[in-house]
């Protein structure tokens, strides 16, 4: 939850930096501040112009290239996690018992402790084969901006029933990258087909904004209510323009 892909909004950022880039090459005649500046930018002795011409492709392009950011190396210094089975137990084999093949019954407790640099977190796993199974996490990535928990439940033998359900909170508040400057906290729960609800807030301090939209839906009864609401301020990139200009 915490991790999940940015898919196409991902792809476009990707492009952007790269449109970036190119333009911050100082002098399209310096090959070696282009593409390549990873290799031939990289420490290695160079004549005072090609030097000087490096320094400040780095000053005016750095931010634009993750690798160089501090933040992230930082936050990619290292990533690690534990892993905790306190106890399981499984019996195959028996006689006359038709819930699976095995014939057999299960159950068993895992605990997953990440952590890192750029953050940590908790994922914890109970179940009871055939019968009952449960997960909740929770973690922190102040790289990412994503602090939040979430957890579920399922029957598997009722499964197709809709027995299962699950849901969280998730807050952003990213330090880089486009969305800058905008707060999100995400809360959601959700049985099946039965019911599902989502609350989400957000607030853009840098572009003057605050969203608030709930929606909730009943699948069965096709039944739905949505809601939303935004509220506009002065935002601080007006104050800033406007400094600037003086």
């Amino acid at each position: 939850m915490l991790l999940h892909g940015r898919g196409i909004s991902q792809k476009r950022e990707i492009w952007r930096r790269w449109l970036i880039r190119a333009s911050c090459q100082r002098d399209p005649r310096l090959p070696f501040c282009g593409n390549g500046f990873l290799t031939q930018c990289d420490g290695s002795k160079r004549n005072e112009i090609e030097a000087a011409q490096c320094r400040a492709y780095f000053r005016d392009c750095s931010q634009y290239i993750q690798n160089t950011n501090p933040l992230y190396a930082i936050a990619k210094a290292y990533n690690s996690q534990i892993g905790i089975n306190p106890w399981q137990f499984n019996v195959d084999g028996i006689p006359y018992y038709p819930v699976n093949k095995d014939r057999g019954v299960g159950a068993g407790q895992l605990f997953i402790i990440p952590y890192g640099t750029q953050g940590g977190g908790y994922q914890g796993h109970l179940g009871v084969r055939d019968y009952w199974s449960q997960y909740e996490e929770a973690g922190a990535n102040w790289y990412d901006g994503l602090y939040g928990y979430e957890g579920g439940w399922s029957a598997p033998l009722v499964q197709h029933l809709g027995v299962q359900g699950g849901g969280g909170s998730r807050t952003a508040v990213p330090l880089h990258g486009p969305d800058y400057g905008k707060i999100r906290v995400d809360t959601g729960y959700g049985v099946d087909t039965y019911y599902t609800g989502n609350h989400l807030v957000g607030v853009d301090w840098k572009g003057g904004q605050v969203n608030d939209h709930l929606n909730i839906d009943i699948p069965l009864a096709d039944v739905g209510y949505d809601f939303g609401r935004a509220v506009a301020f002065p935002s601080v990139d007006t104050f800033t323009s406007k400094f600037i200009q003086q």
